[in-house]
């Protein structure tokens, strides 16, 4: 209780005297401010390895589906699939194209502007694994 007690005023002196500090400077703040946490090189934590705003869990479930999909998917039927956000699913499909483990393609309907298309490369799989 003691240390505790000792971490939370040594941080809060830490941050009444800053005015300002960059993201990366927050977030150290708030991952010492984190018990139990195991940590990596650096002080990142496991769930650091992926960028922020991007969680594992979420990202398998993007991969199962577009595995599971007899064809490719959009943002929006990938939101539903998954029960998130139209924005949520398309900043993990955009997130996967930019790790090459999914391609994307422009399909254009009868009416409307083109809509991105994503497909599952082969290698989806094997670099979730490697993470």
């Amino acid at each position: 209780m003691t240390q505790m007690l000792t971490r939370f005023r040594l941080e809060r002196e830490a941050l009444a005297n800053r005015a300002e500090m960059n993201q990366d400077e927050l977030d150290s703040v708030l991952a010492r401010l984190k018990p139990g946490e195991p940590l990596r090189a650096n002080n990142q934590t496991l769930s650091q390895a992926l960028p922020k705003g991007i969680d594992r869990l979420t990202l398998r479930r993007v991969i199962d589906a577009l595995a599971d999909a007899p064809d490719s998917l959009t943002a929006m039927q990938m939101a539903r699939t998954m029960g998130a956000s139209r924005s949520t699913a398309r900043r993990y499909l955009e997130f996967l194209v930019a790790e090459q483990a999914v391609s994307a393609e422009l399909g254009y309907g009868d009416v409307g502007r083109p809509e991105r298309r994503y497909r599952l490369l082969e290698t989806a799989h094997k670099w979730l694994e490697s993470l």
